[in-house]
């Protein structure tokens, strides 16, 4: 994982080069959207980003601040492998102090760090789920001691098999409770913790799930292990498109109304893939921005129950 190489890889995926100059093009196109803080809340950047200076001299921590939107950085180093199952490590905790206090001193205060899950039949292994809680938790200290705030991001992988809906919400609950309980051994402050998380679905070889028990399971599997001093939970789109991305969103926030924190959609690369396909063939940032006011409206019209109008 290195700096912006998963942000080249959508890129070009949108028919653009990728290269460093498309990538602070894109940046700048997205992060000076008029009335952006309506939409997000904050920004996860590559720390290639702190470097890049838009065209009036301003950095584009400054640009977010301007807009009321949190700048956070992934901290993260990518992933490792665990073991010969294809379970993942994550790496990152060498200098992470260092680097979160340079973090802090550019204006970032939120760190993000990232846990990869399998999720099938056979796994995860005990092993798997003891060592990344106990790295996440670890990483969560050392962001916290420098004064960034921590997004927790656990991403079920669900490559293969046809393990039911209700296998997957074991998997979450099992290790979002062991995160939390490493968490607590490490004196981490859960008030300045936000997880981000996949919504809980059957393996794809399995039937598709309805909305309606997506938002049952993942919800249930929240409230379980989830303490009510967390930050918000972040729902994440996995590899959903933007319509069923959006419809499982909704459902679940449906289903979390009386929960104790709050449920926060996503905009994943699922949802900017037309956005990213407008700013290859653009001159300016007007098209692309267009297209992304109109994505960005109809995902919020959804989070509304304005779905058909909106979409």
């Amino acid at each position: 994982e290195g700096a912006g190489k998963e942000l080249s890889a959508c890129l070009q995926a949108g028919d653009s080069a990728g290269e460093e100059a498309d990538r602070q093009a894109w940046r700048e196109c997205c992060y000076s959207l008029e009335g952006l803080s309506g939409y997000c809340s904050a920004v996860i950047m590559e720390e290639e980003a702190l470097r890049h200076r838009i065209s009036d001299g301003r950095s584009l921590v400054e640009l977010l601040e301007e807009q009321g939107v949190a700048a956070g950085v992934r901290v993260d180093s990518g992933f490792f492998p665990l073991n010969s199952f294809g379970e993942k490590g994550t790496e990152g905790l060498v200098l992470l102090a260092e680097r979160c206090e340079d973090l802090y001193k550019s204006g970032v205060r939120l760190a993000k760090w990232r846990t990869v899950v399998e999720c099938s039949i056979e796994m995860p292994s005990d092993v798997a789920v003891w060592e990344n809680a106990d790295c996440l938790a670890r990483a969560a200290r050392v962001c916290q001691a420098h004064g960034l705030a921590v997004v927790v991001e656990v991403q079920t992988a669900q490559n293969t098999g046809s393990h039911s809906i209700e296998r997957t919400a074991y998997v979450c609950e099992k290790f979002y409770s062991h995160a939390v309980r490493m968490m607590n051994e490490y004196d981490v402050n859960l008030e300045a913790v936000v997880f981000s998380v996949d919504a809980c679905v059957a393996g794809p070889e399995a039937m598709v799930p309805l909305s309606e028990q997506v938002a049952t399971y993942t919800v249930q599997t929240l409230m379980r292990t989830i303490p009510p001093a967390a930050g918000a939970v972040f729902l994440m789109a996995g590899k959903a498109n933007p319509q069923d991305a959006a419809r499982n969103a909704r459902a679940v926030q449906d289903a979390a109304v009386h929960a104790p924190w709050q449920i926060v959609p996503v905009y994943g690369t699922s949802l900017l893939s037309p956005v990213m396909s407008a700013f290859a063939g653009a001159i300016g940032p007007s098209k692309p921005q267009e297209t992304l006011k109109r994505l960005l409206d109809a995902y919020k019209s959804v989070q509304l129950a304005d779905y058909e109008a909106a979409m």
